[in-house]
């Protein structure tokens, strides 16, 4: 059980640094301005809540979830394989990181949909009182009125092939980082250089997916012609080149190391704390 309420508390931590950034990353993904500062300025324009926090209620209200139930799973899996193969450490590292991803998805699909969505229309209204979906319920509505419920599954397949892997990924960099960086800092900032760098390659790795997967989901309930990936692929790949895979990745960047090395830093002590209050029970 600490396995999970460590990785809700972790989890949440990272995101309230993180989110700006995650909203400036769609803006940037969704549109041709690949200037950062308009982005921001955009933003700005709308105030602090409805353009920095835009589409926050949604992960906050869930991140606790889908991070109790990575850290969890992960945990639980690590626990399984180190019994039966304790002499493949980073492999099962590695397979416990990916079958966390996996255990994930059916939360941070529709969610993930759903925050994108309302995140896009950013760029299509001039003021947020403009904005076609006001909240997380009716965006969900809208999607579901449009295609259906298989609608909220939009981009899900995109999502798999982001998160599991690169949770993989994400916890072997972790693992094998924080344990060389440790003996040379000391355990607090072998925590967060750890985690730090370890979600800023594994984010960096899938970016072009996440970029499809944006503007795939960022037309959702909009009416918009139905797309595949693949189609959105080249589009972009034909409007941009090969850098509009990357549009926002130095958001990501930026991004992805404090909000990570907070999450792993949080995880782990809120782990060991739980932990030794267990042993005096």
């Amino acid at each position: 059980m600490e396995d999970f309420v460590a990785g809700a508390i972790g989890g949440a931590s990272g995101l309230l640094i993180g989110h700006p950034m995650e909203v400036m990353k769609v803006q940037l993904q969704v549109t041709n301005a690949g200037d950062t500062s308009v982005a921001a300025k955009a933003m700005l324009s709308r105030g602090v809540w409805q353009g920095l926090f835009r589409g926050m209620s949604v992960p906050m209200a869930s991140f606790t979830a889908v991070n109790a139930v990575f850290f969890g799973v992960y945990g639980q899996t690590l626990a399984l394989l180190s019994s039966l193969r304790p002499d493949s450490r980073y492999g099962n590292v590695a397979l416990a990181g990916m079958a966390g991803g996996m255990a994930q998805l059916p939360l941070t699909a529709p969610l993930d949909l759903i925050k994108t969505a309302m995140q896009a229309q950013l760029s299509r209204v001039s003021n947020a009182a403009d904005a076609f979906h006001r909240g997380p319920a009716s965006c969900a509505m809208a999607i579901i009125k449009r295609d259906g419920p298989a609608g909220l599954t939009r981009g899900f397949a995109l999502t798999f092939a982001r998160d599991v892997p690169s949770y993989g990924l994400y916890m072997l960099l972790y693992d094998w980082l924080s344990e060389r960086i440790v003996h040379v800092t000391g355990e607090t900032a072998g925590s967060l250089l750890g985690g730090g760098i370890a979600g800023l390659v594994s984010w960096l790795s899938v970016l072009p997916i996440d970029t499809v997967k944006s503007n795939l989901q960022a037309e959702a309930g909009t009416g918009s012609m139905r797309r595949s990936g693949l189609s959105v692929a080249k589009r972009i790949l034909a409007e941009q080149g090969t850098a509009g895979l990357y549009r926002g990745g130095l958001i990501v960047a930026v991004r992805s190391f404090p909000v990570n090395a907070v999450t792993f830093f949080v995880w782990s002590r809120t782990l060991s704390l739980l932990r030794e209050e267990q042993q005096h029970f």
